[in-house]
């Protein structure tokens, strides 16, 4: 460890000698309240959540080129990468499971109802994000069932000035990326459409991957109409997944493709808003446990095929008085899978050819699964001098597991400028998933009697801003019922999907920050957090429930280097729960701690910037799962032209 601090410290030393280039004071933003609604802020000031939004700026700055690796810096938020690039990781909040958060594009619902594993299959490039929204906690009476420990909603902007912009960067492990964004405004219409591909060999055998992203933003805004919002997008990615779902059969692949539209209107009408949508949303999955059939065993057939459709839409009304603000809303989601092995056999399988999405193939679909949720809300709230208060319920109703309500209260207190106290209480419950439900093959085997998980949270918090300073604190505790987990007892056994009885969670956060202006000093940055169940893994070994992000320490600095050159450091610190059976000694080994260092280095001028970036200057090794080892130092150099 103190080699590789030594290093740390000479490339920090090192820096001042790598450009002599100019670079414009970065604006910064400070953290704001969620904007569920990408072109609407409808949050109060004294909330009783905490809520974070990452801008434009920030991402700009971080050493960061996918989405799973720039939300990796947030404090809160637990993302457990398989491999580098974005080909897949999960996300958490609070302790939970990466299927109990819920994924927004703009405001809308893009949650997968196959697996949480592909809930960041997003056709965005990275840069082209406005902003990052994370709420933190359950939200479930008011964005419903999958809102279980919290929410994360990606925002876009096509209200830009006309804008066209390229980008590439190359780096470590063959990795290049490119990038094309064409935009602009003209009048009431503003729109931008960016394609972007990104391909690697990999940093070990067989964790290679090629991604391609298309993505279109169209706002329209004609006079007394309201406004219009048009989005859609198409993801290609595929991969090596070495080692991704079980150790004994490392050369494992995966393609997916991923479709997505959307269209929303909104219009304020003297004190009532309204806002609908209606959207869909198709993910394509081909998961091979041995790659292009190589070294199989004799008793695998074929590879794993899913199409999964979801289509939906809901309808939002707002009216405000001096009585106070009411929120209602209702909502309806169908979940549709086709499968080779999710769901109940398919009696007549000619109509649902594989071939379809997979070339010269002459196989068919054999299972499928679907279900209906609908759901409806009414949400009060009312300010009463330094207090805010709401409260509101929800219920969402499926077939297979009837009606379920959800309730919750915030109470928060402003007494001036400075100072914000906050208290909450909200239930929530989430419905499995068609792989909890549906899942088996050679090493897994999935319980189709599953009940939905509920829970009930209640936290309490401060916040603090002066100035440039800004300072907050919190606690919850979260009482889990029948969380849903894959268990096994030594690596001989089949993982098993199974309710856990209960699963009380708590936890704590601390973040403070300062923003310098004409310094050599731009920003400064701490955050801490602390998360403990108090359910332990008795004998067996926890896929994900028990290996929850115990302490996380992260730590940013924003400082000008050289005239107009700026470096952005990331530091953070990991220390993991749980435990998994090491492949090689068939022993229950615990997750050791890390240290994760790295840092951005740029010029931007005039609309030109090129940076370097640097990740795991420690050159720790580390997994986020049990047996997969994650990259030592790498880098890459990139430059982005808008004009």
């Amino acid at each position: 460890m103190n080699k590789n601090v030594l290093i740390f410290l000479l490339f920090l030393g090192l820096t001042s000698q790598i450009f002599g280039l100019g670079l414009n004071d970065s604006t910064v933003i400070e953290l704001n309240e969620l904007q569920v609604d990408a072109t609407r802020q409808r949050q109060f000031s004294g909330t009783g959540k905490v809520l974070q939004s990452l801008s434009a700026v920030e991402i700009r700055q971080m050493p960061a080129l996918s989405m799973d690796a720039f939300m990796k810096t947030i404090p809160g938020v637990d993302v457990r990468q398989r491999s580098t690039g974005g080909t897949q990781a999960d996300i958490s909040i609070r302790g939970g499971s990466f299927d109990q958060v819920l994924v927004l594009l703009n405001g809308v619902n893009i949650t997968d109802q196959q697996t949480g594993h592909h809930n960041l299959n997003i056709p965005v490039e990275l840069s082209e994000i406005e902003r990052i929204e994370v709420l933190q906690g359950s939200a479930a009476r008011r964005y419903g069932s999958q809102a279980f420990s919290g929410a994360i909603n990606i925002v876009t902007n096509p209200q830009k000035k006309g804008t066209v912009e390229v980008g590439a960067t190359a780096g470590s492990f063959g990795t290049y990326t490119q990038k094309l964004t064409l935009g602009g405004v003209k009048k009431e219409l503003g729109h931008f459409t960016s394609v972007s591909h990104q391909s690697s060999k990999g940093y070990i055998q067989n964790t290679d991957y090629n991604i391609l992203n298309l993505f279109s933003h169209t706002r329209f805004t004609p006079d007394n109409a309201g406004k219009f919002d048009l989005q859609a997008g198409y993801q290609q990615k595929s991969f090596g997944a070495n080692s991704f779902y079980t150790q004994e059969y490392p050369n494992q692949f995966e393609h997916t493709r991923t479709q997505f539209a959307s269209l929303g209107w909104e219009k304020q009408i003297k004190k009532l808003y309204v806002a609908a949508d209606v959207q869909y949303r198709r993910h394509y999955d081909r998961f091979e446990l041995f790659r292009d059939f190589q070294n199989k065993k004799p008793w695998y057939a074929d590879h794993n095929y899913h199409l999964t459709d979801v289509a939906g839409g809901s309808l939002h009304l707002e009216y405000t008085g001096k009585f106070g603000k009411i929120d209602a809303g209702v909502s309806s989601r169908y979940d549709h899978i086709y499968s080779t092995v999710l769901g109940s056999v398919i009696t007549d399988t000619l109509k649902h050819p594989v071939n379809h999405f997979e070339k010269g193939m002459n196989k068919k679909f054999n299972k499928e699964a679907d279900r209906v949720l609908n759901t409806a809300y009414l949400d009060y709230s009312k300010g009463l001098g330094a207090f805010y208060f709401s409260a509101g319920t929800s219920f969402s109703h499926t077939g297979k597991y009837g009606l379920k309500h959800h309730w919750g209260a915030d109470l928060s207190y402003v007494p001036n400028q400075h100072w914000t106290v906050y208290t909450s209480i909200n239930t929530a419950s989430r419905l499995p998933t068609f792989t909890d439900l549906y899942y088996q093959n050679a090493t897994h085997i999935s319980n189709p009697e599953l009940k939905p998980e509920s829970s009930l949270t209640s936290e309490a918090g401060v916040k603090y801003g002066y100035g440039k300073f800004n300072l907050q604190a919190g606690g919850f505790y979260r009482m889990g019922h029948n969380i849903i987990d894959w268990v096994r007892y030594s690596d001989q056994d089949k993982w098993e999907s199974m309710n856990l009885t209960e699963l009380n969670t708590s936890g704590l956060n601390v973040s403070a920050g300062y923003h310098f202006s004409n310094s050599f000093l731009k920003n400064i940055y701490l955050a801490y957090s602390f998360i403990h169940t108090d359910k332990q893994a008795n004998g067996y070994d926890s896929k994900y429930a028990l290996d929850y992000l115990k302490h996380q320490l992260i730590f940013r600095l924003h400082h000008q280097l050289l005239k107009n050159v700026t470096v952005n450091w990331n530091v953070a610190y990991h220390d993991r729960a749980g435990s998994y059976i090491d492949f090689d000694t068939n022993v229950l080994t615990g997750y050791s701690p890390y240290l994760l260092a790295g840092c951005r280095i740029a010029r931007e001028k005039s609309g030109l910037m090129i940076y370097i970036d640097v990740n795991n200057l420690l050159n720790e090794s580390y997994v986020d799962y049990g047996g997969l080892i994650q990259p030592g130092i790498y880098g890459n150099a990139g430059i982005r032209w808008k004009f």
